[in-house]
């Protein structure tokens, strides 16, 4: 370890990425600026802001000389890299310790609600962890699988026993969604360097996910999607490792990744399509020993289904015997709600046609289209201020958005063009990632169509889909004037989300 700090090395790392780490170190003092410009900010909370930004920039040194290491196969690339995790993951840190648990939540409200995902989480912590003798249908929320509820409930317990109110373990959970957050956006490099992207192209990539800006609202969080998200892209790494290398440890580990996604959300069943995948890319891959296998592969499916049928169909069979609830059970919404696009027509739905501006899609005179309506839940979620410089600044991250959407499909063609030159290695990741891509963009279109309302279309179900969109924008490494463009979209997002969100707590606009 000791040679892998000598100082040539840390040079030979850190040549030709000085803008990067000055653009870090810069990102590093914007929450102090907008802390001090935060007037409502207590002294105590303005103090652990600092010692942890403090931590945070030895952090990201050591992430620097430690770059080879995690973001390895990025080549000379790999500081760039680091650097772009860091910032991120202080975004997402400033966002939490500026934003109360009740900021810019979905079908979550405060402690002294009825319903909803804090309710489920307390209610589960003061039930000792034990199911509750509920009715699912009878309350928001409470059908959905349990896991991601009794892992909060089980932090609401640790922060009892260590002395905190219930208002301060509320506050709390938005840490366990950061975690997972940050989990899930290293899980997706992995992920990329499984689908055989290497070097500069690796890189483009994983900044590409990285930055997706959504990542910064799901990082306070404090229902399902982040667990869900981390799940899911573990799923697909499992499945990737098994079909390139089949064994039966591999095979009950995916499945019983896939199970627990399962018993997070029911959504997680977009997965059953790459699994399926996984197994055909599997058979096509054993030309030469047919018959050993296709049993052996076949075997292994088998015992893998098991955990991922118990795990995550157990909660439903409970709900169904216990409480008579139906098998794919979900809470409508009000048919007389502002949100409701059922009057719109087919095309109207899915073509992106603009409408609403920046105003949020849960207003009464916003988007249709599910498209839009996609891009602006990745961009900020429901997040719409009406300082006037934000709302520039939220327009351009719009519509650096549709660009790299633009990009994800121009990188789908080139990928498509070039598959028959590529090795067996290479064309399944490009497969896998397409069927990926389209399966939760099908079920997001399924989803919005058969429940049409507005909030049907938030990105927030279909998170793991940037993933294979981050692995089609590096697709165009390859060609000079679509690299540069996209690299330039990129830093321009990187920058502009840091202004967006940092301005936006300096307006005192994060703690409502």
């Amino acid at each position: 370890m000791g040679g892998f700090l000598r100082p040539e090395l840390v040079w030979r790392e850190a040549h030709g990425v000085g803008l990067a780490c000055a653009a870090g170190l810069l990102a590093l003092t914007l929450p102090l600026v907008s802390l001090a410009a935060y007037e409502g900010m207590g002294t105590t909370q303005l103090v652990v802001t600092v010692v942890g930004v403090l931590f945070l920039l030895y952090l990201l040194v050591m992430l620097i000389l430690y770059a080879r290491r995690l973001w390895a196969g990025t080549g000379g690339y790999s500081v760039v890299c680091a650097v772009v995790f860091v910032i991120t993951v202080l975004l997402r840190i400033y966002y939490v310790i500026m934003t109360k648990y009740t900021f810019l939540q979905h079908d979550s409200w405060g402690l002294d609600a009825t319903a909803g995902h804090v309710v489920y989480i307390f209610r589960l912590a003061d039930n000792g962890l034990r199911l509750l003798d509920v009715d699912p249908t009878s309350l928001w929320s409470f059908y959905n699988p349990p896991l991601s509820y009794y892992l909060g409930a089980a932090w609401v317990c640790a922060g009892r026993a260590f002395g905190l109110a219930d208002a301060q373990a509320a506050e709390s959970l938005q840490w366990l969604s950061l975690a997972y957050s940050v989990g899930a956006t290293y899980v997706g490099y992995l992920v990329l360097r499984q689908a055989r992207l290497e070097g500069r192209a690796l890189a483009l990539g994983f900044c590409a996910w990285a930055l997706v800006p959504f990542f910064v609202p799901l990082s306070g969080n404090v229902s399902y999607d982040g667990l869900l998200t981390l799940l899911s892209l573990m799923t697909l790494l499992l499945l990737m490792r098994w079909y390139e290398d089949p064994t039966l440890a591999r095979a009950l580990r995916a499945g019983v990744c896939l199970g627990l996604a399962l018993m997070t959300k029911t959504t997680a069943a977009l997965l059953l399509l790459p699994a399926l995948t996984s197994l055909i890319l599997r058979l096509v891959s054993a030309r030469g020993s047919y018959r050993i296998d296709i049993h052996g592969a076949i075997d292994q499916v088998v015992a893998a289904l098991v955990p991922a049928a118990v795990l995550g169909g157990w909660w439903h069979v409970y709900a169904y015997l216990r409480f008579g609830m139906p098998f794919g059970y979900l809470q409508k919404v009000d048919p007389a709600s502002p949100m409701n696009r059922s009057a719109y027509s087919l095309t109207q739905r899915l073509l992106p046609w603009w409408s609403g501006g920046f105003d949020p899609f849960l207003h009464l005179m916003s988007e249709y289209s599910i498209p839009l309506i996609a891009l602006k839940g990745a961009t900020f979620d429901e997040f719409a201020p009406d300082e006037p410089h934000l709302v520039c600044v939220g327009m351009v991250l719009l519509l650096i958005g549709a660009l790299l959407t633009i990009a994800v499909f121009v990188g789908i063609l080139r990928a498509t063009i070039n598959l028959r030159s590529k090795t067996f290695g290479v064309k399944a990741g490009t497969i896998f990632m397409g069927v990926v891509f389209f399966s939760y963009v099908l079920g997001l279109v399924y989803l919005s169509l058969s429940e049409p309302f507005s909030c049907s279309s938030n990105f927030r179900y279909i998170v793991p889909v940037a993933l294979p969109a981050a692995y089609f924008v590096a697709q165009l490494d390859r060609k000079d004037g679509g690299r540069k463009a996209v690299w330039s979209l990129l830093g321009t997002s990187l920058v502009l989300q840091v202004v967006f969100w940092v301005s936006a707590g300096a307006y005192g606009l994060l703690g409502v």
